[in-house]
């Protein structure tokens, strides 16, 4: 197991006789082999641990396979091979359901995540436990994931798919942030521009409630309805015969953006 760690070919070949031997975490050495940082012999140490008996989709206490370790720690090699000795693609760990491509692109690897897509033919619209996606977890990083984010919708994302506690789009995501350049992306995509969360907020509230002078432009340029309003339902309201209604305009006006407002 360390001499897979470790990336030593040699010291693996020596100790072929503990091979599918397992640690606490039940850790076997094909999934110390995707710890590697020596990609040179990352390919050549998984090949020979699966020729010599090591299973491809070991399964270690947490769900992980050694291809959602690969994915993770962004070892090409080790994930080539896995990936030629027929390892599952879409194997999912316990507790967030992380599959090889959430993985990589929670840890913004690129060239990773293009390769699960494109050869393994990884599903782009996975989702955690939380029903978050690969999109959602790529704009979550802001705009310096343009190229991930380019990625994903040229590969079939589903661009208005939403979390499930909150009901939070990708295109939401980028209003409130600020993200200009994903959301010019995800609008030239077709996404729904007045999409609403679980409260009823649309992208548009809350960019004007943040202050994003020109995400709000960029919206209503698209079609943003700022009409649609937000019913707020309490005691003194029904009190008094009343409903109390939120909009795009009222948010800016209580946050103080004026130009916003105005707009």
């Amino acid at each position: 197991m360390q001499a897979a760690k470790r990336g030593d070919l040699e010291g693996v070949q020596e100790n072929l006789l503990y091979i599918a031997e397992t640690d606490s975490d039940n850790f076997s050495a094909l999934t110390f082999a995707t710890f590697s940082t020596q990609f040179s012999t990352s390919s050549s140490i998984v090949k020979l641990l699966i020729d010599s008996g090591e299973k491809v989709n070991h399964v270690d206490k947490n769900g992980y396979t050694p291809l959602l370790w690969a994915a993770q720690n962004n070892n090409m090699p080790a994930a080539i091979a896995l990936i030629e000795a027929q390892a599952n693609i879409e194997p999912q760990s316990i507790d967030q359901h992380l599959t090889p491509l959430l993985a990589a692109v929670v840890n913004h690897n690129l060239e990773m995540a293009e390769y699960l897509l494109t050869e393994g033919k990884a599903n782009v619209n996975a989702r955690t436990s939380n029903h978050v996606t690969s999109l959602i977890s790529a704009v979550s990083g802001g705009d310096k994931n343009r190229k991930m984010v380019e990625l994903l919708i040229n590969n079939g994302a589903a661009i208005n798919h939403y979390t499930k506690d909150l009901k939070i789009s990708a295109a939401m995501i980028a209003s409130q942030e600020n993200y200009i350049e994903l959301l010019e992306l995800l609008l030239n995509s077709d996404a729904d521009v007045d999409q609403k969360n679980k409260m009823g907020a649309t992208a548009l509230m809350m960019a004007a409630t943040n202050g994003h002078y020109d995400i709000v432009q960029m919206l209503l340029d698209h079609g943003a309805d700022p009409k649609i309003s937000i019913k707020i339902d309490t005691e003194e309201d029904f009190e008094r015969g009343t409903i109390s209604r939120i909009t795009a305009l009222t948010m800016a006006t209580s946050y103080g953006h004026q130009e916003i407002s105005d707009l």
